[in-house]
């Protein structure tokens, strides 16, 4: 069998949003490999409290749904990271947001979502098999500003994109 990395799409960042991206239906899926870049900009007052995990925090769920209502998995962003630190023993990339003021910051959250069981002995047997669903989706439930500071004192969010 051979194996195919591809991107997927991009889905642009909406605060309190939820956006939906078709799967491949023809494969079989292993994993899939998230990522989430942008830009937090604060102001002439310092934002109070960086949360802990304030990328992955902007990502408030992740579902695979199949047929338009049965839910495959389902989890917030948070635990992407860490399955991909148990599963494969690696951190995922993260930059750190600061609190200074007037000051722009640019970040990425990686994570990764398995089908395969990684250290099975037959791992191939919890894939997604894409070619028996009739439409595989991610839907992808955005947060907003105050889930990464407490008092974000005017700071914002922005250039953020979420690539599958």
């Amino acid at each position: 069998m051979i194996y195919h990395e591809r991107n997927l799409d991009r889905i642009d960042f909406v605060a309190d949003a939820q956006r939906t991206l078709d799967l491949p239906r023809n494969n079989v899926i292993r994993g899939l490999f998230l990522r989430l870049t942008g830009r937090v900009t604060t102001t002439g007052v310092a934002p109070v409290g960086l949360r802990a995990h304030a990328e992955h925090r902007l990502i408030r769920r992740i579902e695979v749904v199949s047929n338009g209502k049965d839910t495959v998995k389902s989890h917030p962003f948070l635990f992407s990271k860490l399955l991909t630190h148990f599963d494969f023993g690696t951190p995922s990339e993260i930059s750190t947001i600061g609190t200074t003021v007037s000051s722009n910051f640019d970040f990425v959250a990686t994570g990764f979502i398995p089908f395969a069981f990684t250290r099975a002995k037959r791992p191939m047997d919890g894939s997604l098999d894409a070619r028996r669903l009739q439409t595989p989706d991610l839907r992808v439930t955005f947060g907003n500003i105050n889930d990464v500071f407490l008092t974000p004192n005017g700071a914002t969010i922005s250039n953020t994109n979420f690539l599958s």
